[in-house]
């Protein structure tokens, strides 16, 4: 995997068992104004369809394809719900560690290398 490119702390909005199924957009809704204002500036240029790897700390981690182009420093900033389709952030993935409903859990994307 290559380096980080890019953080976000979010507080996780529902309550998932280990083995449960539950995707990112389950975790952390959209319509939830506090988190979907929450945004990461990247440390790694992006292109629209670059695969990348994101991992939710303690949950899951999958590989999606970037959804937007964003450069360095490029302004204004993003969150999840601009670089990742929403298709992807729909996709269940099953916990591995159980997650409670206010607990902040830091996700992290890098790039995904070659494929």
């Amino acid at each position: 995997m290559t380096p980080e490119i890019a953080t976000i702390v979010l507080e996780a909005k529902v309550d998932a068992a280990a083995g449960a199924a539950v995707s990112f957009a389950d975790l952390f809704p959209w319509r939830d104004y506090d988190e979907v204002r929450k945004v990461f500036e990247v440390r790694g240029d992006v292109r629209r369809g670059m695969p990348l790897t994101m991992v939710i700390e303690g949950v899951w981690q999958i590989d999606v394809l970037a959804d937007m182009d964003k450069k360095i420093g490029e302004k204004p900033l993003i969150g999840p719900w601009m670089l990742f389709s929403m298709d992807a952030l729909r996709t269940p993935m099953v916990v591995r560690n159980s997650v409670q409903a206010g607990q902040m859990l830091r996700v992290s994307v890098a790039g995904a290398g070659p494929t």
